[in-house]
Order: structure tokens, then sequence, then C-alpha cells
């Protein structure tokens, strides 16, 4: 039998890195782009999924690409779905033929 490993949540991972590596406190990289400090921390934790806004304001304070978060988060998502149910519903679903 196949051993699948949970998917990993990039988004919060590549955060938790770029934060812990910096020189800022976490307090002082949430004010420098207005984001609350414990809003920040579950963002970094992977218990708060990113809002565009929030997206935005740090693409910008850390100088990625926009949606770059967001992008990684829906990655995530996508693997955790495949992950917990899309063989249980897969079973479930009769495809149509080709016409």
């Amino acid at each position: 039998m196949e051993t699948k490993i949970k998917p990993l949540n990039y988004a919060s991972d590549l955060l938790a890195e770029i934060l812990d590596a910096s020189s800022y406190t976490q307090k002082a990289l949430a004010k420098r782009c207005g984001i609350d400090t414990s809003r920040l921390s579950e963002l970094k934790k992977g218990t708060r999924d990113f809002s565009v806004e929030q997206d935005y304001r740090l693409t910008l304070l850390l100088g990625l690409s926009q949606g770059y978060f967001l992008r990684l988060q829906s990655d995530y998502q996508k693997d955790l779905f495949l992950f917990e149910k899309a063989e249980q519903i897969k079973s479930q679903i009769q495809p149509l033929e080709a016409a």
C-alpha cells in the first residue's frame, strides 16, 4: 500500500522562514506592513489563511510578486484536498462519456 505524505503549507512555511531570518522583530514587521501582530503570527503558524490584502501588504514589504502567498496557499489547499478527499469523491462520480 502506498504511503501518503500530508502536504506542506509552503505559504506559512516561507513566511516563517523569512520572518525568522529577518533582523526585525515580528512586531516591527507587522507594524511596517500594517498587519496586526497576532494575525501575522497566525499566518506564520498556518492557522489562518492569507487574505488578498495581507498578501499585498506582505509582498510589498518583502519585494515579492503580488499574489505570491495566495498562489502558495492555493496550491496547498488543492494538495490537501487531494490528500484528504480526492479518492473518496472520485469513487462517487461517474464521468460523462465523450460524445
